[in-house]
């Protein structure tokens, strides 16, 4: 008798196989600071550029990343910072900066000539800072700088976003966090481990010393017993 094979069915090609994109590595390179009011490595570490450049440096086609700016005091002079990107890849590569309303102003109708209006934005948290490239062509192993200027005229905390897009349809979301305030010893203290009052043994050390300290009777220091 015959064995009959049991019949398998067809399985029909549902697609060409595609392997993952491979986009672009980026990384930031360096940092400088145009006059810093506290050392470079504060900023560095402030702004996390170590996350940032392994965001860059991985196959995420979108990630978003917060500089935040230490605090200033109102009117202080500006802050100018240069990111200096690096081209990893083989390949150019080509960032477009846009920026992105977060706060809530309107064009207002402005007087622009002799019976003429046009529709203007005169938002101030625009002027707040100011990015001098929006498009950034890099070749393969090129460092490129990205120049940042923070303006604080405004008080309160802001929020500023940039949308970085690149040429192989990569996205990033830049946030730049600013916070102005007026004179405020306590707040505009970066750090407080160098104060004493900030030591936990200096409460010890006061009650302590008020303890031992030699305190002197109510008719002054007795002589009897002193030689001359």
């Amino acid at each position: 008798m015959e064995e009959v094979s049991p019949s398998v069915p067809v399985r029909k090609p549902c697609g060409t196989f595609k392997p993952p994109a491979i986009y672009q590595k980026l990384m930031v390179d360096n940092l400088t600071v145009i006059r810093p009011p506290i050392l470079k490595i504060f900023y560095w570490e402030s702004f996390e550029i170590t996350s940032l450049n392994r965001k860059l440096r991985s196959n995420r086609i979108e990630h978003e990343h917060t500089f935040k700016i230490p605090i200033r005091q109102i009117h202080s002079h500006p802050l100018k910072m240069v990111f200096w990107i690096r081209n990893l890849s083989a390949t150019n590569a080509k960032l477009t900066l846009k920026r992105i309303q977060n706060c809530q102003c309107q064009p207002l109708q402005t007087q622009v000539g002799f019976n003429q209006f046009r529709q203007l934005f005169h938002c101030p948290h625009r002027r707040l800072l100011h990015i001098s490239q929006e498009i950034l062509s890099i070749k393969p192993d090129e460092v490129v700088a990205l120049t940042v200027t923070a303006y604080f005229f405004l008080y309160g905390e802001h929020l500023l976003t940039y949308e970085v897009h690149t040429e192989d349809n990569r996205k990033f979301l830049w946030h730049f966090h600013l916070e102005i305030s007026s004179f405020d010893p306590e707040k505009c203290l970066l750090t407080k481990e160098l104060l004493p009052g900030s030591w936990p043994q200096a409460a010890q050390y006061e009650s302590h010393r008020a303890s031992t300290e030699c305190v002197a009777p109510p008719g002054g220091l007795s002589t009897t017993g002193l030689r001359k």
